[in-house]
Parts: structure tokens; sequence; C-alpha cells
């Protein structure tokens, strides 16, 4: 909402969350591209970006894939609302969903445990294997989903 400023979002609920006792690994990152504060919440990670909308309040059927409701945002808001944007468009994109979330959730794993998953310390990140898996997914909408992960984890 207008009303919530960046400055409130990384002090005041920033200071919440890392000192909340469900929350580990904290960190804020105010001068990134997209500005996000990361963390671990019950053992789940967790980006949350910040974006200030032009309404005052946020209404039930908001739409955030009508290029209207982007109208008169500052660049760095419009940034954070096209990672949602385009994780659902990729989902859309795709013929077997099931077969795409459980493949996109293996590949995480294994680029995780061979530390190669993070975009902020240049390699391949969320959205970056989101897409590859995507494609494999288009390519061959008939592929299992642990063919998807051997066609994608052994080149």
């Amino acid at each position: 909402p207008r009303f919530l400023t960046r400055q409130d979002f990384f002090d005041d609920l920033g200071n919440v969350l890392s000192e909340h006792i469900c929350v580990k690994h904290f960190y804020a990152v105010r001068a990134a591209y997209v500005p996000v504060m990361s963390f671990e919440y019950n053992g789940i990670d967790i980006d949350m970006v910040y974006s200030q909308l032009q309404i005052d309040i946020i209404p039930k059927n908001w739409d955030i894939f009508d290029d209207e409701n982007l109208r008169n945002l500052e660049t760095q808001s419009i940034l954070s609302l096209n990672g949602t944007r385009l994780a659902q468009k990729v989902l859309q994109l795709v013929p077997n969903k099931d077969v795409f979330k459980m493949s996109l959730r293996a590949i995480r794993h294994w680029a995780k445990a061979r530390g190669i998953y993070s975009n902020k310390i240049g390699y391949l990140g969320g959205v970056s294997w989101a897409i590859l898996v995507a494609r494999i997914c288009q390519l061959y909408p008939n592929m299992t989903t642990s063919m998807v992960v051997k066609n994608l984890s052994t080149r």
C-alpha cells in the first residue's frame, strides 16, 4: 500500500523479523537491483521483496497481471512485482504442472547441494532454474520428473 515506505519495510519489519525466534540467517540487501530481505523461517528459505503500490487498500480482486496496476510505480517496485508475475506466467506455460514443480524442487536441491544455486553470488537463481526446467518440460511434455532431473543434472 501507498502508506508503507521502503524505510518502514526494512527498518520496522526487518527488526521484527530479525528478532523473531523462528527466524534464522536474516539479512537485508537494501541496495540490490531488487531490494530484498532474506531469511530462514522454520527451515524454509524466504526472500521478501518490497513494492509500494499506489493504492491505500489492496482489494481482494487486485490482479498482479494487470499492467494498469504498474502505472506510476517506481522502477524498484515494478521489478519486485515482476518476480511473482514471471513465476506465475512460467507455471501457466508448462504442459504438466506437477512434473514441473517436482522437477524444479529436485533441481533446486541438487544445485544447492553443489553450491551452485544463488544469483546473489553469480550462479543461476530461482527464476533461472525455473525457466530451464520449464523449457525442458515444454520440449518434452511426456517426460517424468526423474527424466527431467536427469536431463538437467547430467549435462
